[in-house]
């Protein structure tokens, strides 16, 4: 909040509810309701395809270049970043139906069986 001050965006602000920092857990709660997430983080943009839910990734490039065009898309900062946003809202695509390119979440128990396949 104190940037915000000093840059004067309070106004801007006025919409949001601002908290301090939240726990892993919570935050995928929020992430799993959101509408919309906007961040800089390459974590929520693996966590987009998890949850379902777009997200514009604020930055000159990304290393999870994965989820581009389906899950999120990728903005510099700026004036952009609200255009895409407002894209997003409008769009009537359903992530829901998309498949994670990160897997099913089954590796382990793949690699088990292989294991006990291989031993045996």
């Amino acid at each position: 909040m104190r940037r915000a001050e000093e840059f004067g965006l309070q106004p801007l602000l006025a919409r949001l509810r601002v908290t301090p920092p939240i726990g892993y857990r919570d935050f995928l709660g929020l992430e799993a309701e959101a509408a919309l997430m906007i961040s800089d983080s390459g974590g929520v943009q693996e966590e987009a395809s998890i949850v379902k839910r777009p997200v514009v990734v604020v930055r000159n490039s990304t290393e999870r270049p994965e989820v581009l065009g389906t899950f999120a898309k990728l903005v510099q900062p700026g004036p952009g970043i609200g255009r895409s946003a407002r894209e997003w809202l409008e769009s009537s695509v359903d992530l829901a139906e998309l498949p994670t390119p990160y897997g099913t979440g089954q590796a382990s128990a793949k690699s088990v069986d292989a294991l006990v396949r291989l031993l045996s």
